[in-house]
């Protein structure tokens, strides 16, 4: 249901299998389900546009609840984000 405060969430768009693994095994309260990871992985050399395709997929998920969405670039990869923006709007 709808929330009384508003949240704003976070998103850390993924750039390969080996940041989605690090992230989900080494850092805590981090979560990447085996599917986001899978499609990274089978990516390969485009993990980048997986993981811009998952951001969107999330953002598209969490819009009807969430105040907001703040992205965090990884590796100044800040062409991901401008990606994001424009698939959302």
């Amino acid at each position: 249901g709808k929330l009384e405060k508003p949240i704003l969430a976070g998103l850390l768009p993924l750039v390969n299998v080996r940041h989605a693994n690090f992230l989900h095994h080494e850092v805590p309260g981090i979560f990447i389900p085996d599917e986001a990871r899978k499609k990274v992985e089978a990516a390969g050399d485009d993990g980048a546009k997986a993981g811009v395709e998952i951001a969107v997929d999330l953002v598209e998920q969490i819009k009807g609840w969430a105040g907001g969405v703040y992205i965090m670039p990884q590796f100044h990869k800040y062409d991901m984000v401008a990606e994001i923006i424009e698939a959302i709007n």
